[in-house]
């Protein structure tokens, strides 16, 4: 049996569950105060705000799929848009959208006829997207660049016209091109469909 030698104090340790006794009644107090109705109520009330809150900014970022996928929200929606100030536009999802078909010929000097049909792969109408027309010379280096607008390459009078949902729109356009140098450098022409 060892002595403590003189002088030196026993140290007692505590267990770490145990609190100093100096915060024993903090503690007490804090754990009551979570467990009042009210704190539990207030707390109830702001998680279900903050949830709402949540939910509605989701619904706002995603407002045209909301508007594409249930189009009895649409009207909700649009008024929703109109007082927050922004715009409910066509889904948008060029990964849908393919080119099918295309034709690029000359018609009359500097001036050609564009033809394309777009196919719509989902099952929602979509945005029609802008078209950008490259011109390529026999080493497929581009001359001249052009981008068509949605409402520019198409023949019908929407200002946004849309692709129906697993269907398909085709339009022809006379265009006016002016050549850096002679036409008889056009070897070939790329199209490329995009959301600007």
């Amino acid at each position: 049996m060892s002595q403590s030698p003189p002088g030196s104090e026993s140290i007692t340790l505590m267990s770490e569950t145990e609190a100093p006794s100096f915060l024993q009644p903090a503690a007490s107090v804090a754990a009551s105060f979570w467990r009042r109705t009210w704190v539990r109520s207030v707390l109830v009330v702001l998680f279900l705000l903050l949830t709402t809150g949540l939910l509605l900014q989701i619904a706002f970022h995603h407002r045209e799929r909301l508007s594409a996928q249930f189009p009895d929200m649409t009207p909700l929606l649009q008024a929703t848009c109109t007082f927050l100030g922004c715009d409910l536009l066509p889904l948008r999802e060029i990964e849908s959208i393919r080119i099918e078909s295309s034709s690029f010929n000359q018609v009359l000097p500097n001036i050609y006829r564009l033809s394309l049909t777009l196919r719509n792969s989902s099952a929602f109408e979509l945005a029609a997207p802008a078209i950008e027309l490259s011109l390529t010379d026999g080493l497929d280096q581009v001359i001249v660049r052009r981008v068509l607008l949605a409402d520019e390459w198409q023949n019908s009078s929407p200002a946004k016209p849309e692709v129906p949902a697993r269907g398909e729109i085709s339009a022809t356009r006379l265009l006016s091109l002016e050549l850096p140098n002679s036409p008889e450098r056009v070897a070939g022409y790329r199209l490329l469909a995009f959301y600007p």
